[in-house]
Order: structure tokens, then sequence, then C-alpha cells
């Protein structure tokens, strides 16, 4: 669970927002929407324990997000940036760096699952020794969040998403158990999410 208690965020030392409250359980999923992209990716900052609150205070699991619990909650999580350049040459690559990481090795599965995981997701058995040059950004977004799902990740967190079958599978992630948090510029019609945060009018939520 990820409860932000009257959360203020501060940009350039001045507070920026108004305080934000809102409890996001296992299982649900948060689209914080509005403001500006530099607001929204400030609000993910936070939930990472990389940006200290302003005010109020930020929980996970009911214990607080401080700069010396964050690095613990952090391995808990994948994060999709908006930008997903990468400097991998092919998919291959990429999964075989993620996997590799000290957080990630115990959960890493076998490769079926995660190539089961892929189909799900809509992407092609053939994507593998693709180079990453060739992917589409939300074919690439889709594939990361794919191999959260494989490495168990209880907490993902994707920017500025904006592809239908990007939304849908995080919310797929969501009714698995996942606890999803989302930005996007607008409240799209048609995209529904368990809570909203709308930073531009956040005493309303």
């Amino acid at each position: 669970m990820i409860e932000l208690n009257n959360v203020r965020i501060s940009m350039a030392g001045t507070a920026a927002t108004d305080a934000l409250s809102v409890i996001l359980g296992e299982g649900e999923s948060l689209l914080v929407h509005g403001a500006t992209a530099a607001l929204r990716h400030a609000v993910m900052e936070t939930i990472m324990g990389l940006r200290p609150v302003a005010g109020g205070y930020l929980t996970i699991s009911g214990e607080l997000v401080t700069p010396a619990s964050a690095p613990y909650f952090r391995r808990q999580m994948a994060y999709v940036p908006a930008d997903v350049a990468l400097s991998y040459q092919t998919v291959r690559d990429m999964v075989s760096a993620t996997a590799r990481l000290k957080a990630n090795r115990p959960n890493a599965g076998d490769m079926e699952a995660l190539a089961d995981e892929w189909r799900h997701a809509g992407i092609a058995d053939d994507c593998y020794e693709q180079p990453l040059a060739y992917v589409a950004p939300d074919t690439l977004r889709l594939m990361m969040l794919a191999v959260a799902k494989w490495l168990r990740k209880s907490v993902v967190l994707a920017e500025e998403v904006d592809a239908p079958a990007v939304g849908a599978y995080l919310r797929s992630l969501a009714a698995d158990g996942t606890s999803v948090v989302v930005t996007c510029a607008t409240r799209a019609e048609g995209a529904r999410y368990d809570k909203y945060i709308d930073l531009d009018h956040p005493s309303q939520q």
C-alpha cells in the first residue's frame, strides 16, 4: 500500500503543489494528470523516494519513506520513464542486463514465462533478437512492463502513457495485484483507473 498524506512537492525550492492525499492499495491503479510533465515527473520521483517531500508524509506498506528506506522500496518497483530510449543494442541485451541486477536476480523466471507474458501483451514472438533502434516506443514500453511482471514487481510506475494498449496492459497488471501509478497530461475518456490525482485541482480529490 502506498499512502500520500497531505504531501507537498517542492520544485526549485518552493512548494509547487497543494497537499496531495491518496491511498493506493494492492491491485489498484492511480492516474496522475494535469499541470506540467515536470510536476508529474516530480510526483513519480517522490513516490520512488528520490525527492524529499516538502510537507506531509509518504508511506509504503505502512513504513515511512526516508532517504534510508527508499532504496529498499525501489527494489520492489519498476519504473518506465517518459523517454524510453535505451543504450542496449537488442531486446535480448535489455532483458539480460535487467535480470542480472542484484535486486532482480532472485525474481527472474525462465524465458518461456517472459515469452508468455509478451504474448499476453500482444508482442510478437520474434521480438527477442530485434535491435532496440527498430522497436516503436510504445512497444518498448509494453516490453518493459512485461519484464516488470516477469520480475514480480509489486509497484509499477509508468510516465506519460497515452497509447490505449499500454494503458490497458497497466490496468491488467493492477487486476493481477500490482499497485500501478500512471502519469498523463489529461484524463482520457474511456481510460479507467481506480483513483485519480488532478494536479490542476488537487483539493478536489
